[in-house]
């Protein structure tokens, strides 16, 4: 019969198992196989969520669902990832996505006081912050006096391209719980 080495060093003695040595090693495997497999589970959610948001739809409405809408911009306001603003004589608020593209060129275009400028927007789209009481409008397309910023063909690449970034991801998070769920953890 072989003894182990100890870890101790080459003149300590081996310590002898006892009977609850085996029963705490399989009470520390068993919780780390049930975390592994908790972390996997939320990975896969995770990744299922993330392929179905990225890529059932991508977004944008069809051109027969949006209205038209033309004004002077009275005010704007950027944020991190919208251009914010009001047209002159208008109760509406309108938002620009960042993930719509040429964020400088359109917030060039929509200078308050400037030229006038044509929207395509959804009515039955208003959105804003959580808890918030202001609405705005998503913009789908924006020229200034007839000349196309940014087009609906434009917004619609632009979001598919953000949304293949989601699938990406969504791949990657179910692979990583099928490598959580299947491959054995080593000691």
């Amino acid at each position: 019969m072989r003894t182990r080495r100890c870890r101790a060093g080459a003149g300590a003695r081996p310590r002898a198992r006892t009977r609850g040595d085996g029963l705490a090693i399989l009470i520390r495997s068993h919780g780390r196989k049930k975390r592994r497999s908790g972390l996997g589970l939320f990975n896969a959610l995770l990744g299922v969520c993330i392929l179905y948001a990225a890529g059932f739809d991508d977004g944008v409405p069809p051109v027969s669902r949006l209205r038209t809408v033309t004004g002077v911009v009275e005010r704007e306001h950027s944020v991190r990832h919208a251009i914010d603003f009001k047209l002159r004589g208008q109760a509406r608020e309108y938002r620009y996505a960042s993930k719509s593209g040429a964020m400088a060129q359109v917030e060039h275009a929509l200078a308050p006081g400037g030229a006038p400028v044509t929207l395509l927007f959804d009515p039955a789209d208003p959105g804003g912050p959580l808890f918030a009481e202001k609405t705005f409008y998503p913009v789908y397309a924006v020229s200034v006096t007839g000349v196309s910023v940014r087009s609906h063909a434009q917004v619609r690449e632009a979001w598919a391209g953000d949304n293949r970034v989601g699938l990406f991801l969504g791949v990657v998070f179910l692979v990583f719980a099928a490598v959580l769920a299947f491959v054995p953890v080593r000691r």
